[in-house]
């Protein structure tokens, strides 16, 4: 059996690196595009599969925040900020999605339609109150 301290070290490792991205401020608006907040680096997830047979997957995920005016691009998402004031955001967003199937990986999966990587995008409304 194999040892799985590398991978469970690479996944908590990318986990750490992303709270400081969750834990961030919204995009910024215009007026403080002055002082921008950029950061580039690359975590690894592990993606193990419940179907049998099929093999556990280990995807690179870019973790980066650029932000220039209204638009951000925050790890896997991107947005373009539509409006916003003080506590009332709304968003244009656009994020990747590694979900992704292939029928063949298990016997389970007959029948069923393979599934790519696919960008899911909408709109996002945010309402700020402060903090509790």
């Amino acid at each position: 059996m194999k040892s799985a301290f590398p991978l469970v070290l690479a996944t908590v490792t990318a986990l750490l690196m992303t709270i400081g991205a969750a834990q961030a401020d919204d995009p910024p608006t215009p007026s403080s595009s002055t002082h921008p907040r950029n950061s580039l680096g690359l975590g690894l997830v592990s993606a193990p599969t419940p179907y049998l047979g099929a093999d556990n997957q280990v995807l690179p995920i870019p973790l980066v925040e650029l932000y220039y005016k209204r638009l951000y691009v925050q790890g896997i998402r991107a947005g373009f900020r539509v409006l916003g004031d003080d506590g009332l955001h709304l968003d244009l967003r656009v994020r990747w999605s590694f979900l992704e199937l292939d029928p063949e990986d298990s016997p389970l999966l007959e029948g069923m339609s393979p599934r790519k990587p696919t960008a899911l995008g909408g709109l996002a409304l945010e309402w700020n109150r402060g903090k509790l």
